[in-house]
């Protein structure tokens, strides 16, 4: 972290109030602590603790930025449980610790004795409770055998590292979404960049998109691995973001990240396709901006109002493909929006109309396998198998247990369990040779 930009906590405090024209004893007064306390808090004789610094801050209207700013260099393990909500909520070490310990398969007791502590100092590092020196912090990455990046992602969190963020904020914002959407260690490495746009962030409004896609970023992940129940309160924070243009788009992601978290909870997504229809009009055409059309729609199709909600999620096609004019498959992208919004509506037959029993080696594999079965038709052994090798191929590391419903109603329609099927082809040659299987059988 670099001190040198580190706020006087006095001085910020003292310009806080007389901004707000309050007199030291009516600022003491609205924050319940003393007239002299709060001047020897403005003179820097004395510092105040976290909470009464946080009741200040509220007391004087200090928006969220600078509540992160101050409290953050001030008190900064209170600022975990003052700034939970707020997007620019610093990120524990003990976050970082937790996930690097847990990818490695180390027990907490484990990791303790490595180090010679107890087990209650390595629970209490993890869940923000206390802070580990930098020589212990150094320990830990030695003890877990912490990679490049691992230690980077520490290191930020521990505000001395900047996560090997580039200083431009455009290229920054660029940086995350060009990292490998599937790295291994990409939940650490998004914590660690997490942890320095929020704190560039806090310092400087031109990071808000960086940090808006991060988080978006980290929404999109937990989506993947299905982590549903932590989904809402990364991206409100993303959403917290979207004031400008440049924020709303980087927060796209996280807008549909939530809309799948609350679905998939068994809640209303209205909130979040009124949003997105909202969103659509204020955002220049962009795959981005057809995505939220496409939201819009599938929310009006959810509530019975099929046809209105088809319009829309055209529109949003429309837009995607003049946003794209080299799109390999525009007929296959049209389809897939109209066949999914069909299936939406529960309506099997139109979405079969749509697609007409085509393949197309772009098309989606688990949709027109999804409609066959929705019309009560089971595909063929060899759609079945490159399901499997499409849904693997993209990488999705639960991406077999994600489709185990496709396979149990494939089952049922056929009475031939899927390991009857072999292993899924991994070659290129094998790819080839399957999906022209994949044709030849193809009622289309």
């Amino acid at each position: 972290m670099d001190h040198a930009d580190e706020p006087n906590l006095g001085v910020a405090l003292r310009r806080l109030r007389l901004a707000r024209g309050l007199s030291l004893d009516q600022a003491a007064q609205r924050s319940g602590t003393s007239k002299a306390a709060l001047s020897a808090w403005e003179t820097g004789s004395r510092r105040p603790r976290g909470p009464a610094l946080a009741r200040l801050l509220d007391a004087l209207g200090a928006d969220d930025r600078t509540k992160a700013r101050l409290l953050t260099v001030a008190a900064p393990r209170h600022a975990r449980i003052a700034l939970a909500d707020s997007p620019f909520a610093p990120v524990d070490v003990g976050a970082v610790l937790r996930v690097v310990r847990e990818r490695r398969g180390v027990a907490q007791a484990d990791l303790a004795r490595r180090l010679g502590v107890s087990q209650s100092a390595v629970s209490q590092w993890e869940s923000g409770d206390d802070v580990p020196s930098p020589e212990t912090l150094h320990a830990l990455g030695f003890a877990l055998g912490a990679s490049v990046e691992e230690t980077l992602a520490l290191a930020s969190a521990a505000g001395r590292g900047g996560g090997g963020l580039p200083d431009d904020p455009e290229a920054a914002a660029a940086h995350v979404w060009a990292g490998p959407d599937f790295h291994p260690l990409r939940e650490t490495l998004l914590l660690g960049w997490e942890a320095e746009l929020a704190r560039r962030a806090a310092r400087d409004a031109r990071w808000d998109p960086g940090l808006a896609a991060v988080l978006s970023a980290h929404a999109c992940l937990l989506v993947g691995e299905s982590r549903n129940g932590e989904i809402a309160p990364v991206a409100r924070r993303a959403l917290g973001l979207a004031a400008t243009p440049e924020g709303r788009l980087q927060a796209v992601p996280a807008l549909g990240a939530l809309d799948h978290a609350e679905r998939r909870r068994g809640r209303d997504d209205g909130a979040t396709a009124e949003m997105a229809g909202a969103w659509s009009e204020t955002l220049p055409d962009s795959p981005n901006r057809a995505w939220m059309l496409r939201q819009r729609g599938l929310g009006l199709v959810r509530r019975g109002r099929v046809a209105e909600g088809v319009r829309w999620i055209e529109r949003s096609s429309d837009v995607e493909l003049g946003a794209r004019p080299d799109h390999p498959e525009p007929w296959s992208h049209r389809a897939e929006m109209l066949a999914d919004a069909y299936l939406e509506a529960g309506d099997p037959r139109a979405a079969a109309a749509v697609v007409g029993g085509r393949r197309e080696r772009c098309f989606p594999a688990h949709l027109y396998v999804r409609i066959e079965h929705a019309n009560g038709r089971a595909v063929t052994g060899a759609e079945m198998a490159w399901l499997r090798r499409w849904t693997l191929k993209g990488g999705w590391a639960r991406g077999l247990a994600a489709i185990a419903g496709i396979e149990r109603r494939q089952t049922r329609l056929t009475g031939i369990s899927p390991e009857a099927g072999g292993p899924v082809p991994i070659g290129p040659e094998d790819e080839d040779r399957l999906w022209a299987a994949v044709r030849a059988e193809s009622p289309g």
